[in-house]
């Protein structure tokens, strides 16, 4: 009875000290003080170098020496509040700075970030001041900005009929993958287009997959893809816009718990919703399923090979699969499965209740599957997309070309008569 009367009193201790800090760390309105008692904040500033570190800068005076200092932050993705207290000699007036080192503290980009301070002088007066926010943003790039109904790209680089392709994919991936995950997000998409990876690379975290050429931050609806706007960067927009915001969408499916979803599904979906297809992973399918190399299903429940090869092989084996389960069991299959994984099924837990197969049953039926495929019927299926669009641009070509010549040949004056006439 004791020992337990001693751990509830603990209990409530701790309980009554953690929401004592959590108040005074809140960041309500500066208190009204008189002018001879009070904390003055002068100059309550933000800089930083993109990539590098964030200075927050703070003046105060009192007519007590200031003696505490601690700034708070906190970031739109909901990654909690950090706190930081300032070591300074108790002086009034005080000029303060906290760096934040972006390499010890990412800060994903353009992510708006929330801050404020809370002060105290040797006579026990605190303040908090106001809550001020700034917004992250790559500012190595002077950017512009194009809009559509559900999506906003911006870019440095390129012309705006560049620009136009990348929302023009935008929109119709947003709308058509949405409706088949029955879902929407909650304020447009933001497409950046960087021109180079190594501009890319430089707003991201340190990768060890360098060809790795989008990155999608869905808990802020932000995409952030590398596409040169050099002759064909549309085929590239084809492929990798689609793939990104099928992840987006998939964290807006599950409640923003993708983790959930095994890496079979949520890339394999990803990589079938592309609107041009990977023209080699046909080949490199068969060429697997003929030397025995095809990775396990089991296996791609988990994280995909960091080797470039095999990771390649990882992709075409999931979007096979997921276009497997789409053709033999429906559309509203993965939509489907991916609930069940988002109410925390497991891998095979959620095969098991969606398709009523066991993993081991679902991997044989799809390798079947991909046998009684011919190499011939598989390429077709991958290079028709291609195919497609090289007819459409020859045709092009083609009526380009031809116009001038029936242009000059309506506009040619009538040939003279040379027949014979009657007098």
């Amino acid at each position: 009875m004791y020992t337990s009367t001693v751990r509830r009193t603990i209990y409530l201790s701790l309980i009554l000290a953690i929401a004592t800090l959590a108040f005074s760390l809140a960041p309500w309105p500066t208190k009204a003080q008189g002018p001879d008692e009070g904390i003055d904040v002068a100059v309550n500033t933000v800089h930083y170098v993109f990539g590098q570190q964030v200075t927050f800068h703070l003046e105060a005076s009192s007519p007590s020496p200031i003696n505490r200092a601690v700034l708070a932050y906190r970031t739109a993705d909901n990654q909690g509040t950090s706190v930081f207290p300032l070591a300074f000699e108790p002086a009034s007036p005080v000029s303060l700075d906290y760096v934040h080192e972006i390499s010890r503290g990412y800060l994903k980009p353009f992510v708006t970030v929330e801050y404020w301070w809370v002060l105290e002088n040797e006579a026990g007066q605190q303040i908090n001041t106001p809550l001020q926010s700034f917004t992250y943003e790559d500012n190595r790039f002077g950017w512009h900005t194009a809009s559509g109904l559900n999506a906003v790209v911006h870019w440095y680089a390129g012309d705006a009929a560049y620009a136009q392709a990348a929302l023009d994919i935008a929109t119709r991936s947003l709308t058509g993958i949405g409706q088949k995950l029955n879902t929407v997000p909650p304020r447009p998409l933001h497409l950046y287009l960087y021109a180079s990876t190594d501009d890319l690379q430089g707003a991201l975290l340190p990768r060890q997959r360098e060809w790795i050429g989008g990155e999608a931050f869905p808990e802020l609806d932000n995409l952030l893809i590398a596409v040169p706007p050099e002759e064909g960067y549309t085929l590239f927009m084809r492929r990798i816009i689609p793939h990104e915001i099928t992840h987006i969408l998939l964290y807006h499916a599950t409640g923003g718990d993708t983790a959930r979803v095994p890496p079979w599904l949520s890339e394999g979906l990803a990589t079938f919703n592309e609107e041009l297809p990977d023209p080699d992973a046909a080949s490199l399918l068969h060429t697997a399923l003929d030397e025995d190399r095809l990775l396990s299903l089991d296996s791609l429940c988990g994280s995909f090979p960091a080797d470039t090869e095999q990771a390649r092989l990882a992709y075409a084996q999931s979007a096979s699969l997921v276009r497997f389960v789409r053709d033999f069991f429906g559309e509203q299959t993965i939509a489907n499965l991916v609930n069940a994984y988002a109410d925390g099924m497991s891998c095979r837990g959620a095969v098991d209740r969606v398709l009523g197969l066991s993993l081991e049953q679902l991997d044989s039926r799809w390798r079947a599957y991909l046998g009684a495929q011919t190499p011939q019927v598989a390429l077709w299926r991958a290079a028709a997309p291609w195919l497609l669009l090289v007819l459409l641009s020859g045709l092009t070509v083609f009526l380009y070309l031809d116009f001038p010549a029936t242009r000059r040949r309506s506009a040619s004056p009538p040939e003279p008569d040379t027949k014979p006439r009657l007098v």
